[in-house]
């Protein structure tokens, strides 16, 4: 499973380097430097001592040289029957899901507002009234905030 890794778009372009120098010493960055290559060994090495199943990542880098060096290490320290997985991991790509819209977090707190005001309310609620109370707020969010 992939962690994701966020950071505050309030960070400084120190601060960024500073991330992705932690992450190659994490082994979480698309280099093929010593650091990060070292830290994906350990990382297979923990977790082949543990017998833990080892399974290929799927990976959003572009860098072909890493890539390469990435296959090399899966290919080394894989340790399930691909037989099981391969028809995952050969339709991963194009059964990607598109990126949530700006904002989606915020237009489902509006929507559950208004569906748990249903929910309770079951006998008396107006649910176009909700729903066009919950749009309102959304758009008026999305103006307020320049989105």
């Amino acid at each position: 499973m992939a962690t994701p890794y966020v950071f505050d778009s309030n960070t400084t372009d120190d601060q960024v380097r500073g991330i992705l120098k932690f992450f190659d010493y994490i082994g979480r960055s698309p280099t093929t430097n010593k650091t990060n290559i070292d830290a994906i060994k350990e990382g297979y090495e923990v977790a082949q001592n543990k017998n833990q199943p080892i399974l290929p990542k799927i990976m959003p880098w572009k860098n072909e040289d890493f890539l390469e060096v990435a296959k090399e290490l899966e290919n080394q320290y894989i340790s399930v029957d691909m037989d099981y997985f391969s028809p995952f991991f050969d339709t991963v790509i194009e059964n990607q899901h598109a990126e949530v819209p700006v904002a989606a977090q915020k237009m489902y707190e509006f929507l559950d507002t208004a569906i748990q005001n249903v929910f309770q309310n079951p006998d008396t609620a107006n649910v176009n009234a909700i729903l066009t109370t919950a749009n309102a707020n959304f758009q008026k969010y999305l103006t307020d905030n320049n989105l």
